[in-house]
């Protein structure tokens, strides 16, 4: 399985977003979007890694996140094709994002024992929602941007990273993110 850790935002943030998308002119299909079950905000790729790997993976992310307070986080502007080579459409995420970066970025050092070595230039505070194709033109981009680029969500509270990976079941035409295990933060939660 190609595991990764990453956080999966509320299903309020989730239904907020997903309504927000709806698309007035009935254009949806001009860009394969994925399903909001698999909208997920990574913060470190660990590649292709068997069962057996899993455990110790867990054991060390588990102790560094449990001494951390759940995460105050939002997702907001709609944003497409945003870095040279990507062909994708993504939502930011706003918020404890200082706290949330030093978990993305300490998670290399955390499992390096382990001898995993990973890129920690790759995490983007952000969600992939979609990408483009064939059929997607720069119009329906253009007016994408212009409904939703100033969107912003309800806050909602991070309170596990999540272990996981895509996968397809049978019958099912997209790939879905299936969590092998939830690492809950621990430290006391800071009241609004």
């Amino acid at each position: 399985m190609r595991l990764n850790a990453a956080l999966m935002p509320s299903e309020d943030a989730v239904k907020h977003l997903a309504a927000a998308l709806r698309d007035p002119a009935g254009e949806q299909d001009l860009v394969h979007w994925l399903r909001p079950g698999h909208w997920t905000c990574q913060l470190a790729a660990f590649g292709n890694v068997s069962r057996n790997d899993l455990e110790p993976i867990e054991t060390l992310i588990s102790t560094e996140v449990a001494s951390r307070r759940p995460l105050d986080l939002w997702l907001a502007h709609v944003v497409a094709l945003p870095d040279p080579g990507d062909h994708h459409i993504w939502v930011e995420v706003h918020g404890d994002t200082d706290a949330l970066a030093e978990v993305a970025f300490g998670i290399p050092d955390w499992v390096r024992p382990s001898g995993f070595v990973l890129d920690r230039r790759s995490f983007k505070p952000r969600i992939q929602l979609g990408r483009v194709t064939s059929r997607t033109t720069p119009a329906f981009l253009e007016a994408l941007i212009e409904r939703l680029g100033s969107y912003e969500g309800p806050v909602w509270t991070a309170g596990q990273v999540l272990l996981g990976h895509e996968a397809r079941h049978a019958g099912e035409t997209q790939d879905i993110y299936v969590v092998e295990t939830e690492l809950p933060f621990g430290g006391r939660h800071a009241s609004p």
